[in-house]
């Protein structure tokens, strides 16, 4: 089935788990009408003193996959707390131009906003540490499907890292070149797992988007 509308993975008392579709934003950016992420749970969220209503993190407007939400002010403390710390495990899929030399690496390079276009983040030199780490799933022709796991959130981070090292993610025309067949970047939101609000470890997974997994398997 096409996900095409916000799908709830997991609602309790102290958060819920979405499965977002491309193209829906996470909260407001002033520029667009349109529902978002924020607009759609506003009667799931009480959070007074959050100008982002329960968003602990967020994922780009083309990006797919999984996003937890705080439902309250004091889980939305703790859930940042645990960002802050590095204890919520999350991980991507990713296609990318060409074959990578490693089958596997940690990336830590710096990133900042661009100075000729501050929309754009870059590798440089004075930015804030970011850390990424990748494995190969699978290859084909001059394109590899990646398990992209993040252990910092720096806003575009993997696209930025992985345009870097020279291998951007397909689709991406702002950091790399648009790609016949995608309408997007393959970048999907598929794993994560952190301590709920009693301490136990939980973890959640969504299946590649349909557009993703469709261009995939017949190119």
């Amino acid at each position: 089935m096409s996900k095409t509308e916000l799908a709830i993975i997991y609602k309790g008392d102290d958060y819920i788990v979405v499965d977002k579709p491309a193209g829906m934003l996470v909260h407001a950016d002033g520029q667009t009408n349109n529902k978002t992420i924020v607009d759609i749970l506003a009667d799931s969220i009480d959070d007074p003193q959050s100008p982002r209503s329960g968003i602990i993190h967020r994922l780009d407007r083309d990006t797919s996959g999984l996003l937890l939400v705080a439902r309250n002010t004091k889980a939305r403390e703790y859930f940042q707390n645990q960002f802050k710390q590095r204890l919520v495990e999350k991980y991507y899929l990713a296609a990318v131009r060409g074959k990578l030399k490693l089958p596997q690496a940690r990336l830590e390079w710096p990133i900042a906003r661009s100075p000729k276009n501050p929309t754009r983040r870059q590798v440089r030199s004075g930015g804030k540490m970011a850390i990424t780490e990748y494995s190969v799933i699978e290859e084909k022709d001059d394109k590899s499907l990646l398990r992209v796991k993040l252990l910092t959130g720096r806003t575009h981070q993997i696209r930025v890292h992985l345009a870097h090292l020279g291998h951007p993610v397909l689709g991406d025309s702002v950091y790399g070149v648009a790609e016949q067949g995608l309408t997007r970047q393959f970048l999907h939101a598929a794993d994560i797992s952190f301590k709920d609000m009693i301490g136990q470890q939980v973890s959640y997974s969504s299946q590649l988007a349909d557009d993703l997994s469709d261009y995939w398997d017949s190119n």
